[in-house]
């Protein structure tokens, strides 16, 4: 859910603002939302279309800004040729275009990159980069353009109900090789929590590949289950009934589900690839590296902490999120960055 996230979450707020916020897709499954937006699937991704959805849908280069989520397809080409009719375009490649993921199939991304997605990103309105470290990445790709920092946000929950010291540990993503599931589960085992009745880990979210790697390797486990894909309700339950968040990745955009976690008062041990800095600095996470032995010895750590630490880390965390990653903060950012672009250009 993090692209759609970035995508939908805000649209309330932004509506508030005179902002109408439009969905355009095309083969994509529409996740179940609460968010009440305009949807428009798109019959092919040819952008020879456009001419005619900018007459039905009756938008214009004054009023209607075109944002792009993701890069390397046809998103990029949409992007473009709207810009080359005058349209504004918000540039948003969502970590995609980070050392880590340019170094897988890196010939044929070299290539790519070169010839067709850097050409056609020229002159956007601005680039987004949704952490200061994917800024620096995409200034050096497109040191022309204005990339401007809008992080990712959140919808705090006003109440917490659970003390957060249940014993349950919760990865919730993309089974993606870059989430380091495989290297998470493969810690577990090694740790003291493995086989103890008093800690259980939860593994929930789509499978990409990761998940009969997964399956093999839990049957040495009695205490780690995987849930599936959970939303809405299913998801709220899972971040309350747990303490941590574990998320060992090689690579993130900006890693929406670490602020939900956060925001739910869970501890966090994640990777520094998650590009939270403060969070570091503020030494209210943990960093957890994407090896099986330094899963291990952090999770061992994390049984010694005193409740009343953990009770302090999670107020802290939950804090941080509310102030710097709510929903109405990031509206706040989206809003001055469409107002400022003018004079900034």
């Amino acid at each position: 859910m993090g692209i759609w996230q970035s995508a939908i979450s805000n649209a309330g707020i932004l509506k508030d603002h005179g902002i109408v916020t439009e969905l355009w897709v095309f083969g994509t499954a529409i996740p179940d939302t609460d968010v009440s937006i305009s949807i428009l699937n798109l019959s092919s991704v040819s952008t020879a279309q456009i001419p005619e959805l900018i007459l039905s849908r009756n938008i214009t280069k004054e009023n209607d800004i075109i944002v792009t989520h993701g890069c390397w397809r046809h998103s990029t080409r949409w992007g473009s040729c709207f810009s080359s009719l005058g349209f504004k375009w918000v540039y948003t490649p969502h970590g995609m275009l980070d050392h880590w993921a340019l170094n897988q199939k890196w010939l044929k991304k070299k290539l790519y990159l070169r010839f067709i997605e850097r050409p056609l990103v020229k002159n956007p309105y601005f680039i987004r980069a949704v952490s200061n470290a994917e800024k620096e990445d995409l200034q050096k790709i497109f040191p022309k353009e204005l990339v401007l920092i809008i992080p990712n946000g959140v919808d705090v929950p006003e109440l917490i109900h659970q003390s957060k010291l249940t014993g349950q540990y919760l990865f919730l993503g993309r089974l993606h090789r870059k989430k380091g599931v495989v290297e998470l589960v493969k810690g577990w085992q090694q740790s003291l929590l493995n086989n103890n009745p008093r800690y259980n880990l939860v593994i929930a979210g789509p499978d990409q590949g990761e998940l009969k790697q997964i399956t093999a390797l839990m049957k040495l486990c009695s205490n780690v289950q995987y849930a599936g894909k959970v939303y809405k309700k299913e998801k709220h339950d899972l971040f309350g009934q747990s303490s941590f968040y574990l998320l060992p990745s090689y690579s993130e955009g900006f890693p929406t589900a670490v602020l939900e976690a956060m925001s739910y008062g869970l501890v966090c041990l994640i990777s520094k690839a998650c590009h939270l800095p403060q969070a570091f600095e503020r030494e209210f996470v943990f960093e957890l590296r994407p090896s099986p032995e330094n899963i291990a010895a952090q999770l061992n750590l994390t049984i010694m902490i005193p409740s009343t630490r953990l009770m302090d880390l999670s107020n802290v965390g939950r804090n941080f999120v509310l102030i710097n990653y709510s929903l109405r903060k990031v509206a706040d950012m989206q809003i001055e960055a469409y107002k400022l672009r003018p004079v900034l250009k």
